[in-house]
């Protein structure tokens, strides 16, 4: 064998994937989607400003893909920012809400 060559076992790679909300823009209601490794997530939505405008899920979830819709009807138009937490990481996603 070669002496400079080793083989380290390493984690899975993470399932954990955030896919752009259809349609974007939007407006009245979006559907946003990720793919998960299992555990708690929480899913919201920021404005500009980092406040949050929505929570659209906390809790645990199963390994597989996931699908929320967000019911902006009472948001005024201007761009959003959803953002989802699980297990550690933080993904984020730009989205515009047009007019209603």
């Amino acid at each position: 064998t070669d002496p400079f060559v080793s083989v380290h076992p390493s984690e899975p790679a993470s399932q954990f994937g955030l896919v752009q909300n259809y349609p974007n823009p939007f407006s009245q209601s979006t559907t946003i989607s990720f793919t998960s490794d299992g555990g708690y997530a929480e899913v919201s939505v920021v404005n500009l400003l980092g406040e949050e405008v929505a929570r659209i899920f906390s809790g645990e979830l199963a390994t597989g893909n996931h699908t929320f819709t967000w019911n902006a009807s009472e948001n005024l138009p201007g761009m959003y920012e959803c953002i989802v937490q699980m297990n550690g990481q933080m993904q984020r996603m730009p989205m515009l809400l047009i007019g209603n």
